[in-house]
C-alpha cells in the first residue's frame, strides 16, 4: 500500500481546477467516509493506528482527514483514501463459503495545498500511472467532488505546481556535484548515483553506480544534447538544529522517491516519523529551494556551452587516444 509512512515512498505531483477553500475540501471529503458494508472507497486521516491496510474484508478506522495550519509548510490537508480490490480468483477459491466476497483493503495518502488562484496541487503517495488513475480512486474521488461546482473540471496529470523549471537541472546538479558541491549555505550535493538520459531517437539509457564526467556514455549524452533525467542524488542540509541526510531519485515534475535507508535525521524518529518529516520537507523546502538556485545561477547560460564543449573535447582526446593504441597493437609485429 503505497503511503507516506511507509519504507519506501514515491511521490507524484498533480493539479486541478477549483474554487474550494482547502477547508471546505477537507470537511467535503470528511464526509465521505470509506464504506465497508459496500466496500465504496472513501476518506479518513493518514494516521496509521489499527489500519488494517492489507488485510482482507477489513475496515480502517473511523478518522478524518486534517487540515494542519500553515507554518513551517504551507496550509494543507493530509489525507487517506481508502478503497478495496478484490481477491485473484485462485486465491478466493479456498474460502469456506463459496459465496463469500473478499476484498483486500488499501490505503493511498494525499497532501493538498493551494497553487494559486483557483488552483490546488495534490501530492499522491504513488508514482504509478495505474494506481493514481483508478475510475475509483483517489484522484478520480477527488475530481468528481470538485465536478459538484464545476462539470468541466478534470485533473491535470500534465501539470505540477511543484515542477523543476527545466530538465537543463540535471545537468546544472551534474556539473555542481563536480565543481561546486555547496550550493548555499546549507545544502550541500554529495555524489550523483545516477541519471537517465533519452537521445533525439526517443530511446532511454540509464546509468547508475555514479555518474560524472569522467564517464564516457555520460559524456556523449552531454554532447549529443540529450535530455536528462530523473536523476538519483545523494546531498546533505546542515542548519543550526544538525545535519540531515537525503538520497532520492528527482524528477522533472517535481516528484520524488526515497527510502529510508537514504534519510537520515539528526534526532531519534521512528521510521513513520522519519519518512513523513523527510517528504514534507523534500516537497516543500528542499525541493523548491534547489530549483530556486538553479533558476538564481545568472552565469549557468554561458557556463552550459562550456561544460558541453568540454565534454566534445574529453570525447574527442579518448577516442583519439584509444584510436592511436589500436593502431599501434594492430602495427606491432606478430611474435
Amino acid at each position: 500500500m503505497p503511503v507516506l509512512s511507509n519504507d519506501a515512498v514515491k511521490v507524484t505531483p498533480v493539479t486541478c481546477r477549483t474554487d474550494m477553500t482547502l477547508k471546505e475540501i477537507r470537511d467535503a471529503l470528511a464526509s465521505r467516509p470509506p464504506k465497508r458494508a459496500d466496500y465504496v472507497g472513501g476518506w479518513a486521516s493518514t494516521n496509521n493506528n489499527a489500519s488494517n491496510m492489507g488485510l482482507v474484508n477489513a475496515t480502517p478506522p473511523a478518522s478524518e482527514p486534517e487540515l494542519v495550519p500553515d507554518g513551517d509548510y504551507p496550509e494543507m490537508i493530509r489525507a487517506r483514501y481508502y478503497y478495496w480490490t478484490a481477491m485473484p480468483s485462485a486465491v478466493s477459491t479456498i474460502a469456506t463459503t463459496a459465496n463469500d466476497d473478499f476484498r483486500v483493503l488499501h490505503g493511498m495518502d494525499v497532501v493538498i495545498t493551494q497553487a494559486g488562484s483557483g488552483r490546488v496541487s495534490i501530492l499522491v503517495s504513488s508514482r504509478s500511472s495505474v494506481l493514481i488513475r483508478r475510475r475509483d480512486g483517489a484522484i478520480r474521488s477527488l475530481e468528481r467532488l470538485f465536478r459538484e461546482r464545476d462539470d468541466t473540471i478534470r485533473a491535470d496529470f500534465s501539470t505540477s505546481a511543484l515542477a523543476l523549471d527545466s530538465d537543463d537541472i540535471f545537468l546544472w546538479l551534474a556539473h555542481k556535484v563536480s565543481t561546486q558541491p555547496q550550493i548555499d549555505h546549507q545544502i550541500r550535493l554529495d555524489v550523483l548515483t545516477g541519471i537517465s538520459n533519452t537521445d533525439s531517437a526517443q530511446r532511454t539509457a540509464d546509468l547508475r553506480l555514479g555518474v560524472d564526467f569522467e564517464r564516457p556514455n555520460f559524456l556523449t549524452a552531454v554532447a549529443e544534447l540529450d535530455t536528462l533525467g530523473p536523476i538519483e542524488l545523494s546531498f546533505r542540509n546542515e542548519t543550526a538544529a544538525g545535519k540531515s541526510t537525503f538520497k532520492l531519485k528527482l524528477h522533472l515534475d517535481g516528484g520524488f522517491e526515497i527510502h529510508k535507508s537514504g534519510i537520515s535525521y539528526p534526532y531519534f524518529s521512528s521510521s513513520e516519523e522519519l519518512m513523513l518529516d523527510a517528504s514534507y520537507e523534500l516537497a516543500f523546502d528542499l525541493i523548491p529551494r534547489i530549483n530556486r538556485i538553479y533558476g538564481d545561477d545568472t552565469a549557468w547560460p554561458e557556463r552550459r556551452t562550456q561544460v558541453i564543449m568540454d565534454a566534445m573535447d574529453a570525447l574527442q582526446t579518448r577516442y583519439a587516444k584509444q584510436l592511436g593504441d589500436l593502431r599501434a597493437r594492430l602495427e606491432a609485429p606478430t611474435p
